[in-house]
């Protein structure tokens, strides 16, 4: 993962994309779409619960799922 200068780190997932995400986010954390949500989100298993660590903006074309689809995790 890379740093940027807007804050956000670059990173790349285990299915080879490519995105921009919250510097909070680490190896091993989930990509995912939630109901209500416009642009997918990194979540983080945590004991029994799920944490929200922030939004990832993916390429190419991920960021067109929308939350009233449905939920999906990557």
């Amino acid at each position: 993962m890379v740093e940027s200068q807007c804050g956000g780190q670059l990173l790349k997932t285990e299915k080879e994309l490519m995105g921009m995400a919250s510097p909070r986010a680490q190896k091993g954390d989930f990509i995912c779409v939630l109901l209500g949500h416009d642009v997918p989100v990194i979540m983080r298993r945590q004991g029994g619960r799920w944490l929200e660590v922030g939004p990832i903006v993916l390429c190419p074309g991920l960021n067109e799922w929308r939350g009233n689809d449905g939920p999906r995790c990557r």
